[in-house]
């Protein structure tokens, strides 16, 4: 609508004239936006407390403790940068006041962890690199391991449950430092045995070992 404003300002008429100064006058871009907006997160309420009863009250494999990212961390929607950055905040806000009411509701633990690098860590081989993640898909660009990139993080989640070295609070930085430092710890371990495995000598003892 602005950008509507602008170029009938530009144009000679006086009808174009009137029609910019309703616009003007009437702010229709920003009531448009507002309305947007609202329907918008009527329609995420929806989901959100949809999908949580479906999930906490299944009968099979039902759930005893759910564990998330820390809901403090940045969550993408795409609806402008303005309108991001609002929508993102009441985003996590109303994410985590729900997850926590409905998990009460049924009695139902929730464990919150570090999420820094979850997108893009190999679940195998903790290598973590952008060019591990493409879209919806992962690829680990050194131990080949592949899946739903959804799967992988939600994997990561899980798997830093408890975890001393990973945990809340602890900057991204740090964690990518604990992640390459269990690459290296992996990678030496996996070219040992490889090594090892590559080797005649070693191959002939196991050999004479198997009965």
């Amino acid at each position: 609508m602005y950008s509507l404003f602008r170029n009938l300002l530009k144009k000679p008429g006086k009808d174009n004239l009137a029609k910019a100064e309703r616009i003007r006058k009437h702010n229709l871009g920003r009531k448009k936006q507002r309305a947007r907006y609202i329907r918008d997160i009527g329609v995420i309420k929806t989901i959100v407390n949809r999908e949580l009863n479906l999930l906490f009250t299944r009968k099979k494999n039902p759930i005893k403790e759910i564990v998330v990212e820390d809901l403090s961390a940045r969550m993408k929607v795409h609806f402008g940068k303005k309108w991001n950055r609002r929508l993102s905040g009441w985003m996590r806000g109303y994410l985590q006041e729900r997850i926590r009411y409905k998990a009460k509701k049924f009695g139902i633990e929730v464990s919150e962890v570090n999420p820094a690098h979850s997108s893009r860590e190999c679940p195998r081989c903790h290598y973590t690199g952008k060019k591990n993640r493409l879209g919806d898909s992962f690829k680990c660009s050194q131990c080949g391991y592949h899946g739903h990139a959804d799967l992988v993080a939600a994997l990561n989640i899980l798997g830093r449950l408890g975890d001393k070295e990973v945990r809340i609070g602890i900057p991204p930085s740090r964690v990518k430092a604990v992640l390459d430092g269990r690459y290296v710890g992996w990678k030496s371990l996996n070219h040992t045995v490889s090594d090892k495995t590559l080797d005649p000598v070693f191959n002939t003892r196991m050999i004479k070992r198997r009965p």
